[in-house]
């Protein structure tokens, strides 16, 4: 039985895709907000900061502290170097 947050559900294969920054760390990201997110990324690489790919991600199946959906579980937010 597949997973609530499992990448092969038909609507993560229809609503998700991968964006990479200039540098080519990846996100997965909703596809409605790809290009803003890739404008972001390069707006902030353009700005001198380096994007580490292993401390930088998009989707995510978490919830908040209250208990409810992240918007990364949706794709709708990305983390950029978070440590």
């Amino acid at each position: 039985m597949a997973g609530l947050f499992d990448t092969q559900l038909p609507w993560q294969r229809r609503r998700l895709g991968e964006v990479r920054s200039p540098s080519g760390a990846p996100f997965t990201v909703s596809q409605a907000h790809a290009e803003r997110f890739r404008r972001f990324l390069a707006d902030l690489q353009q700005s001198g900061i380096r994007i580490d790919p292993t401390q930088s991600g998009g989707f995510n199946p978490r919830n908040t502290a209250f208990g409810t959906p992240s918007r990364h579980a949706s794709g709708e937010a990305i983390d950029v170097n978070w440590r």
